[in-house]
């Protein structure tokens, strides 16, 4: 009988095992009985499919004082790169993030009692009868456990894109790269997505010196924004969590969007910041150009608009546990998509690359094409022009997809199926805010962090939320723990 087991071993997980490992420390001492089990198919833990051994060149887009896995230190990577590997960098690789998260797993094992199963998880059954709500757990291996809590962490699911298993020349999940993209020399290339994805394709086929042309494309062929040399979050006047907050308490019930919207409206405002326009531009593909390379211009300056943005999201982010649950399908189809490309900014050296692509024609940005059909290995795109033209591969890069109409993960479809018939919305399993509880768990300690729990939390693709929400995660199932144990000097 485990007391905690962890499905999945990427970064969420090693976020949320951080917290349990400093928890522990706070009661008085990390020699506890807590039994902890992590389960993953892959043996590279604490990277997760995205962080493993990828290319050199491929840098994260979040500076590092925001990419700390431990909650509340936001120095703690900064401190372990200029102690491991001599570096005060703002920006570092895929590869040398993927490096740290490994360690900070490590470095909970040296505190806690962890068992690593490499193994797939076939079936997670709550025992309904149990009067201590246990699950159990089945694996492929045919062995079969129970523990008192579990945690998915499986990050975005693999399972999105059934309908396109068997057609060929199609990368359907990209990181990491250097195992994933094919060599694409005379190729031409559709790519689904023009954000940070996209541009890590753009970067990698450049320093393979890959001679291919490439479409990038979106509903609204929005281009990334654009981080300057030296970035420096704007900290916000009106769009707080405590101003938001003091809202809640007046208002008296849930926020909606509407209430959310205000405060962001004069937070531009006071930057002479059209909102509407920044929101929701209404503009063609030569606009969208245009647009960027006023952000490449502007990032050159040390004047982005980003820094405002940084400062915001996290305000957001936090403030979500307060707005009325209803308002979720409004946000995914009105805002999701767009505050993604607004929050979602390239380096200056990768905003000039694609600058530059699309000069000399190797880039070419579009609109989603109205039809895609595959023909013996090609695929031939009718875009709403009307135009056609023919691709030798396309490449999926659209991060989790929920503009696409997400789907909750296999294995949390299948465990809330067991107990209600309503488990999870269109967008994802929905879960109690902040503690990250699965709704409709019945009396079992069912969680889910990280990118597991979109369905009812949309900012997590900021890494900075990632660690904090499983830092709630963590505390909240200590609670329950304790409470059932009555093992005080064990979690407090």
């Amino acid at each position: 009988m485990y007391d905690i087991v962890v499905l999945g071993a990427g970064a969420s997980a090693t976020a949320f095992l951080q917290s349990i490992k400093k928890l522990a420390q706070m009661s008085g001492g990390i020699e506890s009985p807590l039994k902890v089990a992590v389960i993953d198919r892959q043996s590279q833990y604490g990277t997760g499919r995205v962080y493993q051994q990828d290319y050199e060149w491929l840098i994260m887009n979040t500076p590092v004082e925001d990419l700390s896995c431990v909650y509340d230190d936001s120095s703690h990577l900064a401190n372990w790169l200029k102690k491991e590997v001599s570096t005060s960098s703002k920006y570092i690789s895929r590869n040398l993030f993927g490096l740290y998260l490994a360690r900070c797993l490590e470095s909970v094992c040296e505190s806690l009692s962890v068992h690593f199963i490499n193994d797939t998880v076939v079936d997670v059954e709550p025992i309904v009868e149990s009067s201590s709500n246990v699950v159990s757990i089945s694996l492929t291996s045919g062995d079969r456990f129970q523990s008192k809590a579990i945690v998915f962490a499986t990050g975005y699911p693999l399972d999105l894109k059934e309908d396109l298993y068997g057609i060929e020349n199609v990368t359907k999940s990209l990181y990491p790269l250097q195992s994933n993209l094919p060599c694409l020399e005379k190729n031409e290339v559709l790519v689904f997505g023009t954000s940070l994805s996209s541009v890590d394709v753009i970067s990698t086929c450049h320093h393979l010196e890959y001679d291919c042309k490439i479409t990038i494309c979106s509903r609204t062929g929005s281009l990334p924004n654009v981080k300057g040399q030296v970035i420096e979050p704007v900290q916000p006047k009106f769009c707080l969590y405590s101003e938001y907050y003091k809202d809640y308490r007046n208002k008296g019930c849930a926020l909606s969007l509407r209430d959310i919207l205000r405060r962001v409206r004069l937070e531009l405002k006071s930057h002479c910041i059209d909102w509407r326009s920044y929101l929701f531009p209404k503009r063609g593909i030569e606009d969208q150009i245009s647009i960027f390379r006023r952000r490449l211009d502007s990032a050159r300056t040390g004047n982005s608009s980003f820094d405002l943005v940084l400062g915001m999201i996290p305000e957001i982010a936090e403030t979500w546990a307060l707005v009325d649950t209803s308002q979720l399908r409004l946000f995914m189809e009105k805002f999701q998509s767009r505050i993604r490309a607004i929050h979602g900014a390239i380096p200056l050296h990768n905003a000039q690359l694609l600058a530059n692509k699309l000069d000399n024609g190797t880039v070419r940005l579009s609109q989603l094409p109205s039809s895609l059909v595959e023909r013996n290995g090609k695929h031939i795109a009718t875009f709403p022009d009307g135009g056609q033209k023919v691709y030798d591969h396309v490449i999926f890069a659209t991060g989790s997809r929920r503009s696409l109409k997400f789907h909750t993960d296999s294995l949390i479809r299948a465990t809330l199926n067991k107990l209600t018939d309503k488990p999870y919305t269109e967008f994802g399993a929905e879960v109690h805010l902040p503690s990250g509880r699965l709704c409709n768990s019945g009396g079992h300690n069912l969680y889910a962090i990280g990118h597991a729990s979109e369905g009812s939390h949309p900012f997590m693709n900021n890494f900075g939320w990632i660690v904090k929400s499983s830092h709630m995660s963590a505390k909240a199932i200590i609670k329950k723990l304790r409470e059932s144990t009555n093992n005080e000097s064990l979690f407090s």
